[in-house]
C-alpha cells in the first residue's frame, strides 16, 4: 500500500497593471497493489488532485505562433480539482504477458482552451456576427473570416474523463534471440458535464500490432498503429479521418570501450498515409514517408 499528500503555494505577481493571483492546491492519493500468485497482480488507485492554473491560462492575450492561435486567458480561474479512480490487472512474468487498465476522473473547474463564435475582435470590440464557424483573427487580434490565427478562450468547466487501455505480448523466441509479438489498444472520452458536449482535441481510439527482435548485436521492430476517425468533436471543431501508421526500426550495437553505441535506421509513415492528429491545433497533414539514421551512444 502507498499514499501521498502534496500541498503547494503559487503566487503570480503580474505587474503592468494586471491583478495578482495566488492559489494553494492540495492533493491526496492512495493505492494498493495485490499479488495474485506468482505471475499476476491487481492495482487500485484513488485520489483527489488539485492543480493551480498556469500563468498563460490566467494572463494570455495574444498570438501563439507555434499553434497558430490567438489565446485569451481567464483571470477568474480557480484550482482545477480531480477525483480519480483507476484499476488494473496484469500478468508480468513468463512468455505471455498482458495488462489491462481502466480509469474514471471527475473534474471540477477543468481548464480547457476552446474556440468561440462571436464575430468580434479579440478585445471584444466590433459587431457580433455568429456564423457557426470558429472565429479567426490576425496577429493584432482583429476579426477576419480567413484570419491566420484561431481565436481561443481559456475557461473552467466541470468535466468527466473515462477510458481504458490494454496490451498483450508473447515471446515467440526467447534469449539470446528474443522475438516478441504485441497487441495493444486504448480509448478515452472527455465530456463537459453541464453543457453535455465533447471536449476538444481528444485522441480517438487507437489499436496496434507490433513485432520486435533483440539479439546480441541486432535490434529490429515494426509496428502498425490504426487510429480511428474522431467524430465526437467539440462545437466548432472539425472531425478527423482514420489513418494507419506503419513504422520500422533497425539497429546494430557495436562496442565502444567499456560501453556501446547503437547505429540505427528508423522509418515512419511508410504507407505514406495522410496523418492528421486530432490532438493537435494544427489540422494539417504530417510529413509523408520519413527515414532517419543516427548513432546513439552511452559514455
Amino acid at each position: 500500500m502507498q499514499g501521498g499528500f502534496r500541498a503547494e503555494r503559487q503566487e503570480h505577481d503580474a505587474g503592468d497593471g494586471n491583478p495578482d493571483r495566488d492559489h494553494s492546491p492540495l492533493s491526496l492519493s492512495a493505492g494498493v497493489l495485490k499479488r495474485l500468485g506468482e505471475q499476476h497482480s491487481a492495482t487500485l488507485n484513488v485520489g483527489r488532485y488539485q492543480r493551480a492554473p498556469a500563468a498563460e491560462e490566467l494572463y494570455s492575450f495574444g498570438p501563439h505562433e507555434a499553434t497558430q492561435t490567438f489565446e485569451r486567458g481567464d483571470l477568474d480561474l480557480d484550482e482545477e480539482t480531480a477525483l480519480n479512480v483507476d484499476i488494473g490487472l496484469r500478468r508480468d512474468r513468463g512468455r505471455l504477458r498482458w495488462s489491462a487498465n481502466a480509469f474514471y476522473t471527475q473534474y471540477e473547474d477543468f481548464v480547457v482552451l476552446r474556440s468561440v463564435d462571436e464575430g468580434l475582435n479579440a478585445d471584444g470590440s466590433g459587431t457580433p456576427v455568429a456564423d457557426g464557424m470558429a472565429d479567426r483573427v490576425n496577429e493584432e487580434g482583429e476579426f477576419e473570416v480567413d484570419g491566420e490565427l484561431l481565436l481561443q478562450d481559456y475557461g473552467a468547466f466541470d468535466a468527466t474523463f473515462y477510458g481504458a487501455e490494454a496490451e498483450i505480448s508473447f515471446d515467440l523466441l526467447t534469449a539470446p534471440h528474443r522475438l516478441t509479438a504485441t497487441l495493444q489498444g486504448d480509448y478515452v472520452r472527455g465530456e463537459l458535464d453541464d453543457e453535455n458536449e465533447d471536449l476538444p482535441r481528444i485522441t480517438p481510439g487507437r489499436y496496434g500490432v507490433g513485432l520486435a527482435y533483440e539479439g546480441s548485436h541486432w535490434r529490429a521492430s515494426t509496428n502498425v498503429l490504426y487510429v480511428s476517425e474522431q467524430t465526437r468533436t467539440a462545437p466548432l471543431e472539425d472531425e478527423t479521418d482514420a489513418f494507419t501508421d506503419l513504422t520500422a526500426f533497425l539497429g546494430y550495437r557495436i562496442p565502444v570501450g567499456e560501453e556501446s553505441a547503437l547505429i540505427y535506421l528508423r522509418g515512419e509513415n511508410l504507407l505514406v498515409e495522410e496523418i492528421i492528429r486530432h490532438s493537435s491545433f494544427l489540422r494539417v497533414a504530417q510529413p509523408g514517408r520519413r527515414l532517419t539514421t543516427g548513432v546513439h551512444a552511452h559514455f
